[in-house]
């Protein structure tokens, strides 16, 4: 028994009653239903045709072709009928797979299916009519389940052909047998149930449906016959074959139609002959399915490694020996290197050759790396000192963090570990971080691990040895901004504050301990997001202090971020926040008296009061930094309006960098060129669970090569430093698919909230276990429908949960405590609500949670295990983040609520099985094009001038526009700058964005010469008639039609282009 064996009870019960309750049957074989069976059950019905209707169009017949041809080809329209599988009503279903004629002459196809007969209420069989009254009870009406006795059909696979063979009556099994192709050979084989009866228009369909339908099949041979069938899945050949390398062992062998294909396939061991020898996959049999599930089994950290020696504390003390506990770390990633080496010699022959020797090369490079880290370690005893010191904040930080979550009982003990790949990012990175004239300075490292691994204190590690390594280097200029941590999401950033606040703390002790190496200016922490979540002013965080402490809410600017103290838990609000209105300053205390922070934490949450202490590390969102155009307190940032030698930050952090895509990774890659330039190219450190050809988002991003650590190695299972953990070892999360064509996907919301909500709750099993099934949470793609859901929550869901309590007679379950975590949700609400959903039983737990993609990344609540996704998500990467939410630390499941009105989620939908078996390899590529015509329409300009106000004080104050011809020798270096950047990111663009940098410059100048008062930023008026004049400024928003000459400009990365006033007119 596992420490989850009672959650995968549990789990499995909750899927089959699920299963049961859209698919059936309810209550066994022969079950007898008061309800009318299309009534009872949504899924898994085969339609008759009714008379009138049309058959399938020739233009459905050949998308036929697409969802059954594969990559075996089709040589004439299908006539199976699978085309009428994706019909509203649909009639047919299908599955295609490939045979090897050479092990199985022919396939046996297994058909089960069941029909509903009415019968009155002493069961004597009677004709079903349309009637008056819709209540089954109201006409006497009883329908009784019968199994179809259905004899197997045996069909040859040695040459093409079309077979058709009615099975039972009104029930048509049809195949179609393609030529043989491809070494091994390969036949491609359709099989179809159609349901060929025939109703009229207004009859009943019950008596005339096939419910339960399952198609199986198998060689006519002991040996697997049914081969795979190839997936590319890349958009060029390299990522082809690597994805195939990685993934070979999970292969795919039939596709669905209709419904879901299934099969029964126990991946072989990474390091496996047959896998080594590039032997084709077969299975002896395929299945279709039409609630397909699927467990997916979680990475987690080798526990084959020796991390004995990776403590923390240990490796801080002065006499621990860190270059021999850390240079085997590096041997026994070089011995498995060799190991896999070897390998892939035996995979020299077979396809995947030159990409096994491709990957092989990467684990090398990255372990020299490790190798060269150490050494540095060795060599350098300030670097070393460094290191040791942050150790010992993580140690601290770690320590005071364990402590806090378990209620701050007992002592607080520094027992943290490194993983062996969080310790091995690290001395990935050092040289990078030491020596600015390294080669590593421009590369640009991402840390790809699945969400949940411990990607976070990676980076918060980096960032402690930074810090220190700066501050002891460097003495009184060691100060000021030292690292940039940016995200794209308000929602992490806001947790992400609070976990680097801890190891703030933790680090300014230690410099209070040592202010003669660290310094006399505090290590602290900034908070720059903008005033959706934080004043920018002080004045306004006053006002907004005031209205907090007088019980009101705000929407916006609110001040108080942290709600407890990061050091010792004690709880804070609004009256820990306090302002100077003599000096404008904001102080943050902790209440307790003991805290080694009850006169001020390092912590800073205003615009203001960050441009003026230049936090040690500033945590932001990327969109923000489209105020560098527009402030020129931002210099501050950079540590730009210093002259005592402080040198700009030395260490970005990009968290989930996937999110960075889009028209959002296009403006902030040009806007990086700004940021790029104002750190002198500083160290860059990314992290990511999904992404795919990083190398061309790094470069196009950061201007700079990527290197993904860890390496994937031979097998997407096992880097050495991650592999695949079994389900006895680590929870797994089940995947389950529902697809109900026959209703709206409203409809299917319903009844998979109210099975999941009362089974939840009827299911045998202690409270311990219930709790990780209690909180629904319900993933939605936009609010639209998130809106609808909330409605459908407390009106039709609690009407279904009293049908299936009255059932099975059970007290219905209320299910009415409902939360929303949205960007609906105002920012001062968003803690609270975070800590409503560590509630758990038996204590009064949420019901239900209804949420957006906000929390597809950083939220990290335990004890949630249960997940349903509306609708097929646009990527694969947002589907992963979002329902990793769940099943964190005890089994999860997720159930996929497809929408049968769109041909995506239908595909998905028939690829169940194929789809999760290899989640990581369906990421699509991001697309980052920052010099892009209408990039540079948008945002050039902004850059220009944001690069000029960071980097030269003489072009920073606001007035400055106006004296332009002072520094335009300055702006000659900026644009060779930029064109330095467009030549090595996007060539093709160099002659245009020259082009616009000087047709920019040029209106530049012509407005300074006409206005010499010309300014960046003109005052705002306050009413509409009062206007300014049309060349007063050479920045406008977008809402500043006054000012007709100047550029349009974005405040924020995210503005839409327009706003628009609306009138009444009376």
């Amino acid at each position: 028994m596992t420490s989850h064996s009672e959650h995968y009870t549990f789990r499995s019960e909750l899927v089959e009653r699920l299963q049961r309750d859209l698919l059936g049957p309810v209550d066994g074989d022969d079950e007898v239903l008061t309800d009318a069976p299309l009534t009872a059950y949504v899924t898994g019905i085969l339609f008759p045709t009714r008379s009138g209707e049309e058959g399938p169009t020739k233009e459905q017949a050949e998308q036929d072709v697409d969802l059954s041809g594969a990559s075996f080809g089709v040589d004439e329209i299908p006539d199976t009928g699978v085309a009428t599988a994706n019909l509203q009503n649909p009639t047919s279903m299908g599955i295609t797979f490939a045979v090897n004629p050479t092990v199985a002459s022919s396939i046996v196809v297994t058909v089960t299916a069941a029909v509903y007969e009415p019968t009155d209420l002493e069961g004597r069989p009677v004709t079903a009519k349309r009637a008056e009254r819709r209540s089954t009870d109201e006409q006497g009406l009883r329908w009784r389940r019968r199994p179809l006795a259905i004899a197997p059909v045996s069909i040859e696979v040695t040459r093409p052909h079309f077979y058709t063979k009615e099975i039972a009556p009104g029930l048509t099994l049809r195949a179609r047998v393609r030529p043989a192709t491809g070494s091994p050979s390969a036949v491609a084989v359709t099989t179809a149930l159609v349901n060929t009866q025939t109703v009229n228009a207004y009859d009943l369909q019950d008596a005339h449906c096939f419910f339960q339908p399952v198609i199986s099949v198998r060689g006519d041979s002991d040996l697997p016959a049914l081969v795979e069938r190839p997936v590319p899945v890349g958009t060029d050949e390299d990522e082809i074959h690597v994805n195939k390398l990685l993934y070979r062992h999970v292969p795919t062998f039939a596709v669905g139609h209709g419904c879901a294909a299934d099969w029964d396939w126990t991946p072989p061991p990474p390091r496996d002959k047959s896998l080594l020898e590039g032997a084709p996959a077969a299975v002896e049999s395929v299945r279709t399915a039409f609630v397909p599930s699927y467990e997916v089994l979680l990475t987690d950290s080798n526990p084959d490694i020796d991390a004995s020696e990776l403590g923390m504390a240990y490796l801080a003390l002065p006499d621990s020996d860190v270059v021999g506990a850390l240079r085997r770390l590096v041997e026994g990633y070089r011995e498995w290197i060799n190991k896999r080496t070897e390998e892939a010699r035996l995979l020299q022959m077979t396809e995947y050759g030159r990409v096994a020797r491709k990957q092989m090369k990467q684990c090398m490079e990255a372990c020299d790396r490790m190798a060269a880290g150490v050494e540095l370690l060795r060599h350098d005893p300030e670097v070393m000192t460094a290191f040791r010191r942050a150790n010992a904040a993580m140690a601290r930080q770690r320590g005071r963090t364990v402590w806090i979550k378990s209620g701050r009982k007992g002592t607080i003990e520094l027992n943290g570990h490194w993983r062996p790949f969080q310790i091995a990012f690290i001395l990935l990175c050092l040289n990078g971080i030491v020596d600015s004239g390294h080669p590593d300075r421009k590369v640009a490292d991402l840390l790809w691990f699945p969400t949940g691994g411990g990607k976070t204190e990676a980076y918060l590690g980096l960032i402690a040895f930074t810090v220190f390594l700066r501050r002891s280097r460097k003495g009184k200029q060691g100060g000021g901004v030292t690292a940039l941590m940016r995200y794209t999401l308000r929602l992490l950033t806001l947790q992400q504050f609070e976990r680097a606040a801890t190891l703030i703390c933790a680090m300014e002790t230690m410099r209070r301990e040592s202010p003669q190496d660290l310094g006399t200016e505090a290590i602290s922490l900034g908070m720059w997001v903008g005033k959706a979540a934080t004043p920018n002013r002080v004045k306004n965080a006053a006002k907004s202090l005031e209205r907090l402490r007088k019980g009101e809410e705000l929407q916006e600017e609110n001040p108080v971020q942290l709600h407890a103290c990061p050091w010792c838990g004690t709880a804070m609000d609004a009256r820990n926040y306090e302002v100077d209105e003599t000096t404008w300053q904001m102080r943050i205390f902790c209440s307790d008296e003991s805290c080694d922070f009850h006169g001020e934490l390092p912590v800073y949450v205003v615009d203001e009061v960050i441009y003026e202490k230049r936090p040690t590390l500033v945590i932001a969102t990327v969109d923000k930094f489209a105020q560098i155009a527009w402030r020129s307190d931002v210099a501050a940032l950079f540590n730009r309006d210093l002259n005592d030698g402080t040198p700009p930050p030395e260490l970005i952090v990009q968290d989930e960098l996937h999110l960075i895509s889009g028209p959002l990774g296009s403006l902030t890659g040009l806007y990086e060129t700004a940021v790029d330039a104002a750190t002198d190219g500083a160290k860059v450190v990314a992290s990511t669970a999904t992404i795919r050809r990083a190398h061309d988002q790094g470069l196009n991003l950061f201007n700079r090569e990527v290197r993904q650590f860890p390496p994937g190695g031979l097998d997407a299972r096992d880097s050495w430093f991650a592999v695949e953990a079994a389900a006895t070892d680590k929870a797994s999360r089940m995947y389950v698919g529902l697809l109900t064509p026959t209703t709206s996907q409203a409809t299917l919301l319903v009844r998979a909230y109210s099975a999941l909500l009362h089974h939840a709750a009827a299911v045998d099993g202690p409270d311990a276990v219930r709790d990780a099934y209690w909180t629904l949470v319900g993933y939605f793609n936009s609010l639209r429908l998130l809106a609808a859901a909330e409605l459908q929550v407390h009106d039709d869901v609690q009407d279904r949960l009293k049908l299936l309590a009255e059932r099975h007679g059970v007290t219905p379950r209320p299910a009415d405590l409902l939360t929303e975590l949205t960007s609906r949700v105002k920012s001062s609400e968003i803690p609270s609500r975070l800590r409503a959903l560590d509630r758990a039983l038996p204590d009064e737990a949420l019901d239900v949670v209804l949420a957006t993609n906000m929390i597809s990344v950083g939220v990290d609540i335990d004890r949630l295990g249960l997940m349903t996704v509306m609708g097929q998500p646009q990527t694969t990467a947002e589907y992963i983040q979002s329902s990793s939410r769940v099943g964190r630390h005890h089994p999860g499941l997720v159930v996929m609520l497809f929408n049968g009105a769109r041909s995506r989620d239908r595909s998905h939908y028939e690829n169940f099985v194929s789809y999760h078996s290899a989640l990581y390899r369906q990421v699509e590529s991001t697309s980052v094009t920052p010099f892009s015509a209408r990039a540079r329409d948008r945002a050039l300009h902004a850059v220009l001038v944001g690069m000029a106000r960071l980097l030269y004080p003489e072009a920073r104050s606001n007035e400055a526009a106006g004296r332009v011809a002072e520094f335009e020798h300055l702006l000659k270096k900026i644009k060779e700058s930029v064109v330095e950047r467009v030549k090595s990111v996007a060539s093709h663009e160099t002659e245009a964005t020259e082009k616009d940098i000087d047709n920019f410059f040029g209106k530049w100048r012509q407005l300074a010469e006409n206005n010499p008062g010309l300014v960046y930023e003109a005052p705002p008026v306050f009413c509409r008639s009062d206007e300014r004049q049309p060349d007063a400024a050479l920045l406008r928003s977008h809402s500043d039609e006054d000012l007709e000459d100047a550029f349009p400009t974005l405040w924020s990365m995210r503005d839409v282009d327009v706003e628009s006033d609306l009138y009444l007119e009376r």
